[in-house]
């Protein structure tokens, strides 16, 4: 498909339990769902080493997606996630080994893919989940982190090749 060769997609996934106090204005079931982070080409996913993924409730101040990525560009520090993957292998959010579970409420997912320890591409979007309607799997399109990024051409035509050693 003309889109695959575009957008390098996978559906990635947190291990993460929200460990959140009961005292919350969130309703106390949790819910799981998943993420899709797109990479603008197939050599810009090979390019990125690790993914981070940070969990921000919506309802709080300074948790817009612009604010977030603004902040995290400006190296300005972000207010404290509701839940924090550390940097986990491209290739090991690419095979899709977990999900992310968290209390009923609204939510914006930021995703910072690095290249050798450097923020290299970001992405934020909000997830609305309740417990009448299943959320599907939220689309985060990534964009260069700065002007900084230099993506190099790669052999392989998928990011499943590169991970597997094909190319």
């Amino acid at each position: 498909m003309r889109a695959s060769k575009r957008h390098s997609s996978f559906l990635c996934a947190a291990a993460l339990t929200a460990g959140l106090v009961a005292c919350s204005a969130k309703s106390s079931g949790p819910s799981t769902w998943s993420y899709s982070v797109n990479f603008h080409s197939v050599a810009a996913a090979v390019s990125a080493d690790t993914l981070e993924v940070s969990v921000f409730d919506a309802t709080l101040p300074d948790t817009t997606c612009a604010v977030l990525v603004q902040k995290r560009r400006s190296k300005v520090e972000l207010p404290r996630p509701t839940v924090s993957v550390p940097a986990t292998a491209t290739c090991d959010m690419a095979s899709g080994k977990a999900q992310v579970t968290v209390p009923y409420g609204t939510y914006q997912l930021l995703v910072v893919a690095k290249h050798k320890g450097q923020d290299w591409f970001v992405g934020c979007n909000t997830q609305h989940v309740t417990r009448d309607v299943d959320p599907g799997t939220l689309q985060i399109d990534l964009t260069n982190f700065d002007d900084s990024v230099l993506v190099t051409p790669t052999a392989c035509q998928t990011l499943s090749a590169h991970c597997s050693g094909g190319c």
